[in-house]
């Protein structure tokens, strides 16, 4: 929740009654569902359908058995379960749905990971492993027709990846694998990459002043490339934005002259 505005009455919940020309946070409140504002005061309910007021309380308006203003949000602790409510000049309206609102006993929930598909090269096939209840084969991020089955034959050069379906519906997606690519080298080149994951901004170390130019690519997982940036005489660090992106996982490639030298996955969450 954030508020601004005037503050003569503390109605904006910061703890005073200071006016605020810019958005402030409340930090005071979470899980906060629904909202209102009157002329002088204001009201919240939060998930748990608890009811939260603040503000001018000159004619007990807030329902805190008192006429006390109040600069902070507070707890009506005499009215529980409310599901909507509505606030006018100097008085409140609550509906009330639910015999109270305490919160239900907590359970332990374990999520098992997404398992780690890879894909192998034998005999002319590409197979994806472990094995799961269905597949589906990209080259370059584009769906490959009839490509379902857990290997495949690859006939044109590009990057294969497989997205494989387990029990239950759990999806996941492989690393790119290169076929027929010119000039692929991993692990010429050594880099780190951190915070990883990431919220947006991934700082890239490297001995980069091995190089006079180089590109750094990001690909999707299913190997389209979302964006090719170039740089020059860098000696060991980048900084790369990623916030415009959406939450996943990436693959980071850094080529020079052509070549694929090192490539890492990166997570933006």
């Amino acid at each position: 929740v954030y508020t601004f505005g005037n503050n003569d009455f503390g109605q904006l919940g910061n703890g005073t009654i200071i006016s605020e020309y810019n958005p402030q946070k409340m930090d005071t409140l979470d899980a906060v569902v629904h909202i209102e504002a009157a002329f002088y005061q204001s009201a919240v309910i939060k998930g748990d359908n608890s009811s939260w007021t603040w503000g001018r309380n000159d004619d007990g308006q807030l329902g805190t058995a008192n006429t006390v203003q109040q600069n902070a949000p507070v707890y009506i602790a005499n009215l529980t379960g409310a599901a909507d409510f509505g606030l006018g000049q100097n008085h409140s309206s609550y509906i009330v749905t639910q015999e109270n609102s305490c919160a239900s006993n907590t359970i332990d929930v374990i999520v098992n990971p997404e398992p780690d598909v890879t894909i192998t090269s034998f005999g002319g096939l590409f197979t994806a492993t472990p094995p799961g209840d269905s597949y589906q084969w990209y080259i370059d991020g584009i769906i490959i027709p009839g490509g379902t089955g857990q290997s495949i034959a690859p006939t044109t050069f590009g990057w294969y990846t497989c997205e494989v379906t387990y029990p239950g519906g759990c999806t996941s997606l492989s690393d790119p694998y290169p076929w027929g690519v010119v000039g692929l080298a991993d692990d010429v080149f050594t880099f780190n990459l951190y915070p990883n994951p990431t919220n947006g901004v991934v700082n890239i170390i490297g001995d980069f002043y091995q190089f006079d130019d180089f590109e750094i690519e990001v690909y999707s997982m299913l190997g389209k490339v979302l964006r090719v940036e170039k740089f020059s005489n860098v000696a060991q660090f980048i900084s790369f934005d990623l916030e415009d992106f959406a939450r996943g996982s990436y693959m980071i490639y850094i080529k020079s002259e052509e070549m694929v030298i090192g490539k890492r996955k990166v997570v933006l969450h």
